[in-house]
């Protein structure tokens, strides 16, 4: 379903409530907004990216840096080898 909208003054858009349900978003949902090559813009839930390899699969966050699972065995294993 669409729905046109007008952004604010200060480029506020407000995602109509239909959409908001039909989607699963609520207030405080974090989203990935991306520009299309053809003038849109592109609204997604967001999902965490690790910061080493841009995978999507396990990633947690920790302080502040996201990071796979696979990244972050593979960095215990380099500093299992180089530290013993």
């Amino acid at each position: 379903m669409n729905a046109q909208k007008r952004m604010g003054k200060k480029g506020t858009l407000t995602i109509p409530q239909h959409l908001r349900h039909q989607l699963g978003f609520q207030g405080g949902t974090a989203l990935d907004i991306t520009a299309t090559e053809d003038g849109g813009l592109l609204l997604q839930k967001h999902r965490a990216t690790c910061n080493i390899c841009g995978g999507t699969y396990e990633v947690v966050n920790f302080k502040g840096f996201d990071i796979c699972r696979e990244c972050f065995l593979g960095i215990r294993e380099e500093v299992e080898r180089v530290h013993g």
